[in-house]
């Protein structure tokens, strides 16, 4: 999935991917040292705000982008084809309902209203 925003989105996509070897970089450098207890709450407080400034923000978006947008063509094609079935069959005065969380709604109803 990461590879797929970097793909769709080069900037965030990029960001994330830095970010991503910042953590590991950080962890495989800086892991085994022998820190003290200060330099330890420092550091664990820098990765802290790190993750919520960063992070956070860019597994959201990676989420968003491909996993939603992804699903919802799916969910879109699926509904129009079982609409054009039932079509067919010449039951077009029955009702195909469906059932979507929240987070597809919006992007399906925008599909299936754009694809005529």
């Amino acid at each position: 999935y990461v590879l797929g925003f970097v793909a769709k989105k080069p900037l965030p996509g990029s960001l994330l991917l830095a970010w991503l070897a910042a953590l590991l970089g950080y962890g495989v450098l800086h892991g085994t040292g022998d820190l003290s207890l200060a330099d330890e709450a420092k550091a664990t407080a820098a990765g802290l705000l790190l993750n919520l400034l960063l992070g956070v923000p860019l597994f959201g978006r990676t989420l968003l982008v491909t996993l939603l947008s992804d699903r919802n063509e799916i969910l879109a094609r699926n509904i129009r084809a079982e609409c054009e079935r039932l079509q067919s069959e010449g039951r077009s005065n029955q009702a195909c309902i469906v059932v979507l969380g929240l987070a597809h709604c919006n992007g399906v109803k925008r599909l299936l209203c754009e694809e005529k």
